[in-house]
């Protein structure tokens, strides 16, 4: 039998802390899950956004009626901070050729 003054007492409340935080880890575990699950979700948020514009500059003429555009593709990426080989791949997945003087969007 333990003795108040004994080991007992302090391992008995080290073991309940020790539960504790198991319990707290396990939780913190599942709210990083959720915030990780979050952060995809705006990442594919953004990502779709930021392609949105990009098409949009490509497709942006230099004036009404001209057949030149208004930004290169440098242009594009150094607007939306993105690199120019992202830009030159939404081109291609969205079917717009900007060779020939003119826009063509392939269909």
């Amino acid at each position: 039998m333990r003795k108040l003054s004994s080991n007992g007492a302090r391992l008995d409340q080290h073991s309940e802390d020790i539960a504790k935080l198991q319990l707290k880890s396990a939780q913190t575990d599942v709210n990083v899950a959720e915030l990780q699950k979050n952060l995809e979700k705006q990442q594919a948020e953004y990502d779709a956004h930021i392609k949105m514009h990009v098409k949009e500059d490509l497709l942006e003429p230099r004036f009404h009626g001209s057949d030149k555009w208004m930004f290169s593709f440098d242009d594009i990426a150094d607007r939306h901070n993105i690199n120019r080989n992202l830009v030159q791949k939404i081109a291609q997945e969205e079917g717009i050729r900007r060779r020939g003087g003119n826009l063509n969007i392939a269909k």
